[in-house]
């Protein structure tokens, strides 16, 4: 009995000390991080003012056992002012500023088909916008959705190219303020 004291301790540490990281368990979530970038055409009133412009930023993806995923995204777009022709006495011409917007959003995701590699899915976000049309910033909320389709190369490797349409200042606006908006097209 004294012999089977020490082994059984013995065994009992090495069973204590293995680990079992290497386990065949799938993960129940799944985090992305993607950066990237894309074209953004302003449209309405916006589009009247201001040229085509670019995006860039960041989207984080997590997905799991729900039916969606959660996705946040942080993006810079910048857009050239467009020189106008007010019609009237000696055709006056008005050159708007530049534009600059710093958006972080939160929305989810539905993936519209269950397949392994090419998951094409429509999408809504609430977002927060800082907004900068050259007269001073404002930081207004608004909303946008699309759709788009994520490619899994293997791995940690995935293409994701999404189109949406966004409100910029759907709240918080001051009297009179024009409604902006826009569609963006982004690769990541």
């Amino acid at each position: 009995m004294k012999k089977l004291v020490p082994v059984v301790g013995a065994l009992l540490l090495v069973l204590g000390f293995t680990n079992l990281s290497f386990a065949q368990v799938p993960s129940l979530v799944k985090v992305n991080l993607g950066v990237g970038g894309g074209l953004t055409l302003p449209v309405g009133d916006f589009g009247d003012s201001h040229k085509v412009g670019y995006n860039v930023g960041a989207k984080l993806r997590i997905s799991g056992a729900l039916p969606f995923r959660l996705v946040g995204t942080a993006y810079y777009s910048r857009f050239d002012g467009e020189e106008v022709t007010i019609p009237g006495i000696g055709q006056l011409g008005v050159t708007f500023e530049d534009a600059k917007i710093f958006q972080v959003g939160v929305g989810f995701e539905y993936q519209l088909i269950p397949a392994p590699i090419v998951k094409p899915y429509i999408g809504v976000d609430v977002l927060y916008n800082n907004i900068d049309l050259g007269v001073g910033n404002n930081s207004r909320f608004g909303f946008g959705g699309g759709g788009g389709v994520e490619i899994n190369f293997g791995g940690v490797l995935h293409l994701d190219g999404m189109l949406k349409y966004q409100i910029l200042n759907a709240g918080g606006k001051e009297g009179g303020e024009e409604t902006l908006n826009h569609v963006s097209a982004t690769i990541s």
